[in-house]
């Protein structure tokens, strides 16, 4: 092998990984958020209120987005979830003791929504499985976390 052909396949490896490295980061780059809830909350300032729901969505990513909608899924069983079929679906456009909406949410911030859980508990005795979220301006589809009551 001659150093020109060694300087030949030198330069299509290095140019592979570069191409690879720069799709990685396309891939990666942008807002990403990071969502937690917790259910049977209580607000101490007036604790005959009654339970609340209190979701916190972090973003981790290194773009700002903007968050639109805060919402809560229940669905009926785990195939319902991995399908993607909600049984029931709603929108909290201004909940209680919560960061209004819309809001920007810069990298490394966050926002807290709470809302009353007793609006998402199920019904009929049925076992259901409930998640909240928000949805934000740089997905299509919004961003959840399972609650467990």
């Amino acid at each position: 092998m001659t150093m020109t052909e060694i300087a030949a396949w030198w330069g299509a490896v290095i140019a592979t990984l570069s191409l690879g490295w720069n799709v990685y980061k396309w891939i990666y780059q942008g807002p990403k958020l990071r969502i937690s809830g917790n259910a049977n909350m209580k607000i101490s300032s007036d604790p005959e209120e009654g339970l609340f729901i209190f979701v916190e969505v972090s973003n981790v990513g290194d773009r700002s987005t903007t968050l639109t909608s805060f919402i809560g899924y229940i669905y009926p069983n785990k195939i319902s979830v991995v399908l993607k079929k909600p049984s029931r679906r709603y929108v909290f456009p201004s909940p209680p003791h919560s960061i209004p909406l819309p809001y920007t949410l810069e990298p490394g911030h966050r926002w807290t929504g709470v809302i009353f859980q007793k609006q998402l508990e199920a019904n009929d005795g049925k076992e259901t499985l409930i998640y909240c979220g928000v949805c934000d301006s740089s997905k299509k589809r919004p961003s959840m976390a399972r609650i467990k009551l």
